[in-house]
């Protein structure tokens, strides 16, 4: 053109012009003012150049260039620098919402830490309650101070307090375990004298010392008196029990005093079935023993029966 080589760039978008051409074919921009300066609109060409460019429309009207554009397939390579105007690479699309594919990345990434952070988080809280919940357990102290109390107690550190009748129970249960032990003492001496009493009667071979096997259900007696008197946990217990119980252990001694007296005289002049004065002084008491003992034992089954202890029955006392 005007004597330059055959070919030169667009000077909208750097394509290469062809010798002859008026519109750049990537562009569809007028290429005969490619060389024109800016301010006087002259051709800087050898030669003089060419007369400014005339403002007339040119043959190619505006309303024919988007058809051409349309119809355009663009190469594959651009040079570099100077991308097509409107006109993306082929299969390639821009990245959705201005964001690239390695800021997507690092928001997943954050947005799994923000997660398993919330997770470990939660793991701890709940162990913390947890372990709180066993600070007042068996063995342990009845109160529990945690990081942020304000020191013994405060509403947030007592331990619940015992069941209403709890406190009464349990010594209950302890009075009721020293009169088992009690009862099984009485239950060895009722033995011994029903045997003493089986052999004055029958005269039998230990006739010399069933008198001392009554005289030591007598002492036997008289130590649980004292020993009931003063048993832990016996005010805990029934008072009606504890009352029959010491009646029935009174009135056996007294029987068991007129038995000892009956066997001293059998010793002397036995009579099998014979009739004496102090065996039938013997009968009220021991009577009156036996009544007492029956309603002990109505009292005691039910309370050995809750706390596994020995049952009885008043001739076993």
């Amino acid at each position: 053109m005007g004597g330059g080589s055959s070919s030169q760039l667009c000077a909208h978008c750097g394509s290469e012009l062809r010798a002859g051409m008026r519109f750049c074919h990537i562009c569809g921009q007028s290429v005969l003012g490619n060389d024109a300066d800016p301010q006087t609109g002259s051709l800087n060409l050898p030669g003089g150049g060419l007369r400014p460019r005339d403002t007339a429309p040119d043959t190619v009207t505006a309303a024919a260039l988007p058809a051409v554009r349309a119809s355009y397939q663009p190469p594959d390579y651009q040079p570099a620098g100077y991308p097509p105007v409107g006109y993306p690479p082929p299969g390639r699309r821009p990245p959705p919402d201005g964001r690239s594919r390695r800021g997507r990345m690092l928001f997943g990434a954050l947005a799994v830490i923000v997660a398993v952070g919330g997770v470990a988080a939660g793991l701890l809280v709940a162990r913390a309650h947890a372990s709180s919940g066993h600070l007042a357990g068996p063995g342990h102290s009845a109160t529990a101070q945690g990081s942020g109390s304000s020191g013994a107690g405060s509403s947030g550190t007592a331990a619940p307090a015992s069941p209403p009748g709890s406190g009464t129970a349990s010594a209950q249960h302890q009075g009721a375990s020293n009169l088992s032990a009690l009862l099984a003492q009485s239950v060895s001496d009722r033995g011994a004298i029903n045997s003493a009493y089986n052999d004055v009667q029958t005269c039998g071979p230990a006739l010399a010392q069933d008198q001392a096997t009554f005289q030591q259900a007598v002492t036997s007696r008289q130590g649980l008196l004292s020993r009931l008197a003063a048993m832990p946990g016996a005010s805990a217990l029934p008072a009606g029990m504890i009352s029959s119980l010491t009646q029935a252990w009174q009135a056996s001694i007294t029987a068991d005093q007129d038995f000892a007296a009956w066997a001293q005289d059998e010793s002397a002049s036995c009579t099998p079935g014979g009739s004496d004065a102090n065996l039938a002084a013997a009968t009220g008491p021991d009577d009156q023993a036996t009544q007492d003992k029956t309603a002990f034992v109505g009292s005691w089954n039910p309370i050995a029966q809750q706390y596994d202890l020995p049952a009885y029955s008043q001739d076993q006392l």
